[in-house]
């Protein structure tokens, strides 16, 4: 029998792969450059990578970078490179390692933190800044291949010159460069030195400090629980007395401050709300820009404060304070980091002034001072948790260091200055003016709980742990939520029933609170796995933060699709004869960063849809939401168009969506899935500053590498 003989080896030769792993990945020509032209066209030289470095043709000859812009982003490509080549490299999780024996004398390194929910460091020459991983422009920067648009620092060309700055009174300011924005004189000591007798020479007559106090109360930017009425006339009748106008001002200069930022504020609505009146001749009407100029009565704020020396605590300092910080905040739309330190020093001073204690372990306070210093610590406390979801940075004020109790659900009326013991508490079923505030502490204190999870160090640990978590604060958010009376929430019927604008603003306000910890609890499931681009997941196709939980990403998708809905009322309502108009200022100033989170999430969304999965077919369901998501984006994109004249951000994010309905040119987002058309789409110049988001809070960290979706070169 014959032996059976070995079969014949294979004659076929491996071949070796000539082109990048990109071009591979597509499926594309390479002209194994290094790098190629294909990577070069779509911004991702940094990422163009062979198997062999020298199985490739000889590498181009580009010329070197000749700006400081260009060369950090060559040292950036440089980084890039090094990141990709540790990544590739096998690595034991820590739990793993624990089991096997220490082999070394050097103890295996700990697997490393998921740095996209880290936060982002931005350090220049000029200014250091951080911002948590759950804010906003962290959340762009972390989906790792958008990486296009580079940080463009504003010039001085815009900058005003002497004469404009003499005719806006801004001689005497410092400006943002690129800006005639001032910031806050308060901070820098820039403020113009006055005596009582300059002070009280400011104070209009009679007539105008009663209308404009009266058109304040009638629409109050800020909680008007802050003020009682009938204590609050008699301030004022004390201050504009001729007889006693002189010893008012020198024993209360707060209250001065406080009379002249209630004035300040209420001059600058009514000019606004004229500004608005006169362009709005059609509804695709711009949003008008403050006046350059300094507000009328900003300087004897400032004055008043100075020499009443608010940080002594005295009265109505804390409230004058907060009246001064809304005036900087509204004079601008885009945030600065000036309104953000005076909000600290709100908050410091209100806990030098004892606020976080509950007014009954004092005998000395009175029943109607206790009651309304617990009105204004929930107003502080509001402000701590929102400016720390505003940056994604630590709040001050923290859990288990305050006790004071909410205040109690009964009308002004009910409460006198020499009352012995306080009325009863209403039921929430009856509507008073702290009904809304109760309302929205009630979600804050779980909206604080919210931000110090998503900002603790813990939260960068990707497990099952963490999920759990904020499956947990979920339920805490809804169980809130659920507690709020009917009366207090936003719907049609109470939209057509409301008589005041301010009770809308405040039901609004509690669905955007709603929302906002949702999105806030799981955006991590709308980025990509991994914060670094590989060559084998180019496109961040292996889903969310937690892989197959796909509950998050629903939900954080419809939070921002109900914030946009707002976003949409908030637009009409807000037009010549809404409700809200004579919120304008306000609205257009400070509700602004719910709406930019939202639209964030949603771009991301439809990149995500557009280059994950072209092979896999989106269900019935997906193409629904995607479908949705693309006429909220194209109806927001309207809102920004109008703001754009006078918000940088909203000009970008404006420009941004140009860009990507561009690109999508009407189809549907299943549509351009099927048939790959963005892979064939030219890509971004890495140069290309047109579309550079930045501001002092805003777009600082911008999308990378978004190549394969949007096209610069003709936006």
């Amino acid at each position: 029998m014959v032996a059976s003989q070995p079969p014949l080896a294979s004659r076929r030769r491996d071949k070796p792969q000539l082109s990048c792993n990109l071009c591979r990945s597509r499926k594309q020509r390479c002209d194994r450059q290094q790098p190629c032209d294909a990577c070069a066209s779509r911004g991702l030289s940094a990422s163009c990578h062979y198997p062999n470095a020298t199985g490739h043709a000889s590498s181009k000859d580009p010329k070197a970078p000749s700006t400081f812009q260009g060369r950090l982003n060559h040292l950036e490509g440089l980084v890039v490179q090094l990141m990709n080549k540790s990544a590739a490299e096998p690595r034991l999780c820590a739990k793993c390692s624990d089991t096997l024996p220490n082999t070394s004398d050097t103890a295996t390194p700990p697997m490393a933190p998921d740095h996209s929910t880290a936060g982002k460091l931005h350090v220049d020459d000029s200014k250091t800044a951080y911002v948590g991983g759950s804010h906003w422009k962290a959340v762009l920067e972390s989906i790792s291949e958008l990486k296009t648009l580079s940080e463009e620092e504003p010039d001085d060309s815009d900058r005003p010159s002497p004469e404009q700055q003499t005719e806006y009174g801004l001689e005497d300011s410092i400006l943002i460069p690129g800006t005639t924005r001032e910031r806050p004189r308060l901070l820098y000591g820039w403020h113009k030195p006055a005596s009582v007798a300059d002070i009280l020479a400011a104070m209009p007559e009679k007539s105008v400090v009663d209308r404009l106090v009266s058109s304040y109360f009638s629409n109050p930017p800020i909680p008007h629980v802050l003020l009682h009425p009938g204590s609050f006339s008699r301030q004022v009748c004390k201050i504009r007395s001729s007889a006693t106008c002189i010893s008012a001002v020198v024993t209360n200069k707060p209250g001065c401050t406080l009379l002249y930022g209630i004035m300040c504020l209420a001059t600058q609505a009514e000019t606004f709300q004229s500004l608005v009146l006169e362009n709005s001749l059609t509804p695709q009407a711009p949003v008008p820009s403050m006046p350059p100029s300094r507000p009328k009565y900003l300087d004897q704020v400032e004055q008043s404060l100075i020499a009443g020396n608010y940080s002594n605590g005295g009265p109505f300092a804390l409230e004058a304070l907060l009246h001064y910080t809304i005036v900087e905040q509204t004079r601008y739309p885009d945030a600065d980091v000036g309104t953000w330190l005076l909000t600290g020093v709100i908050v410091r001073l209100g806990l030098r002034m004892g606020y976080h204690r509950d007014p009954s372990h004092f005998p000395g306070i009175t029943p109607f001072q206790g009651e309304m210093r617990r009105r204004i610590w929930v107003v502080m406390h509001a402000l701590d948790v929102m400016t720390s979801l505003l940056l994604g940075l630590p709040r001050v004020i923290k859990d288990g260091q305050w006790d004071t109790m909410p205040p109690r659900n009964i009308d002004d009326l009910e409460l006198d200055e020499g009352a012995g013991r306080l009325p009863p508490s209403r039921p929430e079923s009856e509507a008073t003016p702290v009904l809304h505030l109760l309302a929205k502490h009630r979600m804050l204190v779980v909206l604080g709980a919210i931000a110090d999870t998503s900002m603790s160090v813990a939260a960068d640990r990707c497990d099952a742990s963490a999920l759990e978590t904020e499956r947990r604060m979920m339920a805490r958010l809804r169980e809130a939520y659920d507690s709020i009376p009917v009366n207090a929430k936003f719907d049609a019927v109470c939209t057509i029933l409301s008589s005041r604008p301010s009770d809308m603003l405040n039901r609004l306000s509690i669905t955007m609170l709603l929302q906002k910890g949702l999105i806030v609890l799981n955006w991590r499931h709308v980025m990509p796995t991994g914060s670094v681009m590989s060559p084998d997941d180019p496109i961040g196709r292996s889903g969310g933060r937690f892989k197959g939980d796909t509950e998050g990403y629903q939900i954080c998708i419809q939070a921002a699709l109900e914030i946009l809905r707002v976003q949409e009322t908030i637009d009409r309502e807000t037009r010549p004869g809404g409700l809200l108009f004579p919120l304008t200022l306000l609205l257009y100033s400070v509700v602004k960063h719910e709406f930019l989170m939202a639209t964030t999430v949603l771009i991301t969304h439809m990149y995500r849809a557009a280059v994950g999965r072209p092979d896999i077919q989106q269900d019935s369901g997906e193409s629904m939401l995607s479908q949705q998501v693309e006429v909220a984006l194209r109806k927001s994109h309207e809102i920004w168009i109008r703001h754009s004249a006078r918000s940088r951000e909203a000009q970008r994010v404006a420009n941004l969506l140009s860009v990507l309905f561009r690109k999508l040119q009407g189809a549907d987002i299943q549509g351009l899935c099927k048939t790959r058309a963005l892979d064939q789409t030219p890509g971004v110049q890495s140069d290309d500053q047109g579309l550079a988001l930045f501001g002092e809070f805003g777009l600082l960290h911008h999308l990378e590498d978004l190549s394969v979706f949007f096209d610069l070169a003709v936006a």
